[in-house]
């Protein structure tokens, strides 16, 4: 399976000895923004999320999800990783009426401001500092295109439909209210 692992740490990484051994563990690998990395591993996200919470400080937080029959959207991202993602993923069309959407930048990227495109995406709850929730009508591609007229050229952006994936996370802010279910979105 193909996980988005995105973290935010108290300490640098590589004050996380066991934390830094896994993600050096699980090849093929792929780090997309500087906290956010693609990773096969063949664990449940539960069985993920339970290890990092035994490695990671009681600040720590992430958000693991399986990726690897997810509809993906990317702009700015480097070449070997998009040929990473054409080549370890397998995306499954699903009908819904609403999408679940994660969306991941590089830190201290404005998303979800409130602004005229962001509201006419959809319900934009952050996550992590790069990291961003999305309850909407409008495919990955669609939220590429809207964040790419808006940010302009500059930062990388990978937007992933999470709507039936499996996931776990760990101390992320209570208001966000993650909207996840195996069985569809929940709205909040």
């Amino acid at each position: 399976m193909l996980y988005l692992v995105s973290y935010e740490l108290e300490k640098p990484l590589d004050e996380y000895p066991e934390f830094s051994d896994f993600m050096d563990r699980h090849l093929p690998r792929a780090r997309v923004l500087e906290n956010t990395w693609l990773l096969t591993v063949y664990d449940p996200p539960y069985d993920l999320q339970r290890q990092m919470k035994r490695w990671l400080g009681p600040l720590d937080r992430f958000y693991i999800a399986d990726i690897s029959k997810a509809l993906l959207a990317w702009s700015g991202l480097a070449r070997e990783v998009a040929e990473f993602i054409r080549h370890n993923t397998a995306p499954v069309a699903q009908v819904r009426e609403r999408e679940l959407l994660i969306v991941a930048t590089d830190p201290g990227v404005a998303l979800g401001n409130g602004s005229a495109p962001h509201q006419a995406l959809g319900v934009w709850q952050p996550l992590l500092g790069n990291l961003w929730q999305v309850v909407t009508d409008a495919p990955p591609e669609t939220v590429t295109q809207c964040l790419r007229e808006e940010l302009g050229p500059g930062p990388p952006l990978l937007i992933v439909d999470v709507s039936l994936a499996p996931a776990a996370w760990s101390h992320l802010p209570e208001e966000t209210g993650v909207a996840y279910t195996r069985h569809g979105i929940q709205e909040r």
